[in-house]
C-alpha cells in the first residue's frame, strides 16, 4: 500500500471563520505536543493507538547534534514543557541580538542610510506538520524517524535556516494516524533576516 505524505505549514492567527470557529491551522502548544492529547483522541473507540509511545527529537547546540527520546503524553511532562519554553526564549533572544548587531554594523558603515536595528517580527516561532494518509501503523519506527529528521533538515535548508533553528520535532504515534510536528525559529543566522523575507527576496 502506498503512502501519501501531506505537508502543512501552520500559521498564527488571521484565519477565516466558519460556523464561529477559526479554521486557520494554528501553531501547536507545547502542552498538546508533549503532555495532552486532543479530546477526540483520548478514547479507545476513536483512537486505538492512544497508548503508543511518542518520539521527541531536538537539536542540542552544546553537543552540536540531534537528541532523540521517547515519551508518553500522560500529563506528567511539565519539565519538558519548561525546557522547550526556555529553548524558544533563548533562541529568540539570540536571533534578535544577531540581527541588531548586523544592522548596527550596517548603520556604522553607511550613516546616511536609514536602517532599522530592531527585528520587526514579534513572533519567530513557526510550525509545519507532516502527516501520512495511509499508514495507520508504522512498523519500522527507526527508519520512519530518520526520514522525518531528514525531511525537517531539508525544510530548514530550503528556508535558509540551519539545524539549530529546529526547536523540536514531535512524532505522535498515539493518534489514529502517525504524524510529525516540526517547530522552528524562522530567523536565518546565515542571511540575517527571517525565512519569510528570505524566500520573498529569493
Amino acid at each position: 500500500m502506498g503512502t501519501i505524505a501531506i505537508f502543512r505549514e501552520a500559521r498564527k492567527g488571521g484565519g477565516s471563520s466558519k460556523n464561529g470557529k477559526n479554521t486557520t491551522n494554528q501553531v501547536s502548544t507545547l502542552e498538546h505536543l508533549l503532555n495532552k492529547q486532543d479530546y477526540n483522541n483520548s478514547t479507545i473507540k476513536n483512537n486505538p493507538n492512544m497508548f503508543n509511545e511518542n518520539t521527541l527529537i531536538y537539536f542540542d547546540s552544546e553537543k552540536n547534534e540531534f537528541i532523540k527520546q521517547k515519551y508518553f503524553r500522560g500529563g506528567k511532562n511539565q519539565e519538558l514543557i519548561e525546557k522547550f519554553k526556555q529553548k524558544e526564549i533563548n533562541l529568540d533572544l539570540e536571533a534578535r541580538n544577531d540581527y541588531k548587531e548586523h544592522k548596527t554594523q550596517q548603520k556604522k558603515d553607511n550613516p546616511a542610510k536609514k536602517i532599522r536595528t530592531v527585528l520587526q517580527s514579534k513572533d519567530l516561532k513557526r510550525e509545519c506538520l507532516i502527516a501520512f494518509s495511509n499508514d495507520l501503523k508504522i512498523d519500522n519506527k527507526k527508519d520512519f524517524e530518520a526520514k522525518i529528521l531528514q525531511t525537517a533538515k531539508k525544510i530548514m535548508e530550503a528556508k535558509g535556516l540551519e539545524d539549530k533553528n529546529i526547536l523540536n520535532i514531535t512524532i505522535h504515534y498515539d493518534e489514529k494516524t502517525p504524524h510529525a510536528h516540526i517547530q522552528y525559529n524562522e530567523y536565518s543566522f546565515k542571511h540575517k533576516t527571517t525565512a519569510t523575507e528570505y524566500n520573498k527576496i529569493r
